[in-house]
């Protein structure tokens, strides 16, 4: 675990005399009573609400409930599978952390439909390598697997890290961890390094599951190309594809149990225009929210409460929540949460984890901060409470101005 955080302030520092017009100050609870509850939900269904999102609905690609649009323009239209999305998120986000410095460079996916077949051997002839990979000609390939080490945790090539880590330029060790994660996911499958002509200065990856086969490709490129984004989200649209990759990455590292991971979703609305006497915008905020949650008409009748928190309360909760359900861990070397291990220094999840909170904030800077749910803001963390709905969702909101983000931890199972 990160043991500095870089900004401790509270977003909500300097702005909450803004945000609650009526002077209310230091707030320690937020409830919606029935007639701003009232008013809200008519000033929101006076309105069509699709018309005030600033950025829409940002999800894991691999998310079981509410899957990620695919920002790529594929030819033949095929979406990479599950597993696949872990790999395609690594590498967009490694072009995402790339300094502006960095010589340049560019990956190409190509997607294709065999599979995993035990029965045929592999690697496969040069010729038809080459058939798979999309490629003019292979001459060879190198195979690459996860190697096992300390409590059956599986490391990746040194030399397969080490090629990766030089077509992408990486010297610093946030991207670096980020090679170390994809190397070890991509040999989790059957992996080959294709061999194609001596003057071709690209790495070929070709990796093969269950699923299907992707060839990944890393080529020097005028400038380091950065990840699609969705044209009708705008100048959003990176962050959008971003928090994406973010939340495939950390649904696949931090697990709920042995079937459901921890999914991450974030969106960012806009409270509707209106001349009434609802002044307090995180009272207003939140009645926004519950009107526009995915159950709302199942929680009508309940009165959404929010608490006011510092941003380095939620930069430590997220962590503590990382420490929690990180797979990585569970290793059967302890038991009970006093036994329990800190997150290995240099871990891939706590870069993800800085990167999400840092990229909130450098949307919503100095927005309020509150939240509904169970937050574990200390360590041993506290058993959830009545109020925390047993742990399973919690909402953060970050209100700035007339705009809303709304961050969503799912913990169902």
């Amino acid at each position: 675990m990160s043991a500095v955080r870089r900004d401790t302030r509270s977003w909500g520092q300097g702005v909450k005399d803004g945000l609650c017009a009526d002077g209310v100050a230091g707030l320690v609870m937020v409830a919606a009573g029935p007639w701003q509850r009232s008013v809200a939900w008519e000033l929101i269904r006076a309105r069509d609400v699709t018309k005030v999102v600033c950025v829409e609905l940002a999800t894991a690609f691999n998310d079981a409930w509410h899957r990620q649009p695919d920002p790529a323009d594929r030819l033949d239209g095929r979406r990479p599978s599950n597993p696949q999305w872990v790999l395609v998120s690594a590498l967009w986000l490694l072009a995402a952390w790339t300094l502006e410095s960095t010589p340049g460079w560019a990956s190409t996916l190509v997607l294709t439909k065999i599979g995993d077949h035990r029965d045929e051997p592999w690697p496969a002839p040069p010729e038809q390598l080459a058939g798979i990979g999309d490629l003019p000609e292979v001459t060879g390939a190198v195979p690459y697997a996860s190697m096992l080490s300390k409590n059956n945790h599986s490391t990746p090539h040194e030399e397969l890290v080490s090629l990766i880590a030089g077509a992408a330029h990486v010297r610093d060790s946030r991207r670096t961890s980020l090679v170390r994660y994809f190397a070890n996911e991509a040999a989790g499958g059957d992996l080959l390094r294709l061999i194609t002509t001596d003057d071709d200065p690209a790495l070929h990856l070709l990796h093969r599951d269950y699923f299907g086969t992707v060839r990944i490709t890393l080529a020097p490129a005028p400038t380091v190309e950065q990840p699609p984004v969705i044209a009708a989200d705008g100048a959003d649209g990176a962050i959008r594809t971003r928090i994406s990759c973010l939340a495939t990455l950390l649904s696949d590292l931090l697990m709920v149990n042995n079937n459901n991971s921890v999914d991450f979703r974030f969106r960012i609305g806009t409270l509707p225009e209106n001349d009434t006497q609802v002044d307090n915008r995180l009272a207003a905020a939140s009645c926004w929210w519950a009107a526009t949650r995915e159950d709302a008409e199942e929680y009508a009748d309940e009165e959404p409460t929010f608490r006011p928190i510092t941003f380095t309360e939620l930069w430590t909760s997220l962590h503590n929540d990382a420490r929690l359900s990180l797979v990585d861990i569970w290793d059967g070397s302890w038991s009970g949460i006093d036994e329990m291990p800190e997150i290995p220094v240099g871990h891939v999840v706590s870069h993800l984890v800085d990167d999400l909170a840092d990229v909130i904030e450098g949307r919503l800077g100095g927005a309020l901060v509150a939240v509904n749910g169970y937050l574990p803001t200390g360590w041993p963390p506290a058993d959830p409470t009545d109020e925390d709905d047993d742990g399973e969702h919690t909402y953060v909101l970050f209100v700035r101005g007339n705009e809303v983000g709304v961050l969503d931890i799912d913990r169902s199972c």
